[in-house]
């Protein structure tokens, strides 16, 4: 796939706390060149996102980024990706309606045959309710941790 300009960013919306239901069977999927611009999103994915095709191929991944999610787990996550390392990470994201969904995403890698990486694949499901429980408090320490001392001191945190 070749890369796609990236939109002008839309506006984000105003987080409410209500929740988009996903179905136990709903797999979202997107694909990202190496810069995190969307190039592809499934059915799926348009619908649970709440944008229309059109505002998501070619806008930024984060277009869907809730603020409760502490920056360090992406930071950790694209730097993985771009070492061609696969990741699985637990997400909550945001709607255009505001409202949030909470996924497991696992992202893979696709490299060209000199092993140089062209693009990542998300593929998502639902997330267990116990696997939110569990993220819930750590995410918000981290997050905490981000506003008052950055995200080296969060990265340091979840470290330790």
């Amino acid at each position: 796939m070749s890369e796609i300009s990236r939109k002008p960013k839309l506006p984000s919306p105003t987080p409410v706390d209500r929740e988009v239901k996903l179905h136990e069977d709903t797999i979202l999927i997107s694909i990202t060149d190496k810069k995190g611009v969307i190039e592809y999103c499934n059915e799926d994915f348009v619908t649970s996102s709440g944008y229309e095709e059109f505002e998501l191929v070619g806008a930024g991944h984060n277009i869907i980024r809730h603020p409760d999610m502490p920056r360090i787990i992406f930071k950790m996550m694209w730097e993985r990706l771009q070492e061609g390392k696969n990741m699985i990470a637990v997400v909550k994201n945001m709607a255009k309606s505001g409202k949030y969904y909470w996924v497991v995403t696992d992202f893979t890698v696709k490299k060209d045959a000199k092993d140089e990486v062209l693009s990542y694949k998300g593929i998502r499901r639902l997330a267990p309710k116990k696997a939110v429980e569990e993220v819930i408090p750590l995410y918000k320490k981290l997050k905490d941790i981000e506003d008052v001392k950055g995200m080296e001191a969060s990265l340091k945190f979840l470290n330790g």
